[in-house]
């Protein structure tokens, strides 16, 4: 798990010198893990609220109600300045937390054939 931790550390490291550049990199590595433990995995910071906040849309593409199972494009750069950050962080936790993180009274997971979505499940708490 060492190794995990510090590639997903040299991404990172990879992606900031790129923007010091003044460019931008948006790197998306889903990992499957099936051996180990993640307690040593960072998830990033993350505000429910502000992720409440973004675009999600129901089944027939229209805005979803707060409590209700929803979903987003999970590309940063299909999103509005304002969200790319936060719909970035969001995809990187999902991946650190080993495709379901939990959060407040949602289960975030990726679908689609390449992880092209984010979808917000509620969760019985």
């Amino acid at each position: 798990m060492d190794k995990l931790k510090e590639l997903f550390e040299r991404i990172e490291q990879f992606q900031k010198e790129i923007e010091e550049l003044g460019m931008h990199a948006n790197v998306t590595i889903t990992v499957n893990l099936t051996r180990g433990n993640t307690s040593g995995t960072q998830i990033p910071d993350l505000d429910l609220a502000e992720i409440n906040e973004l675009p999600w849309q129901d089944k027939n593409k229209q805005p979803a109600q707060p409590g209700k199972w929803g979903w987003i494009f999970s590309e940063a750069k299909s999103h509005a300045d304002e969200h790319y950050a936060l719909v970035e962080r969001l995809s990187h936790a999902i991946v650190r937390a080993k495709g379901n993180l939990e959060l407040g009274e949602y289960t975030f997971s990726f679908s689609g054939a390449k992880s092209q979505f984010i979808n917000r499940k509620p969760r019985k708490l």
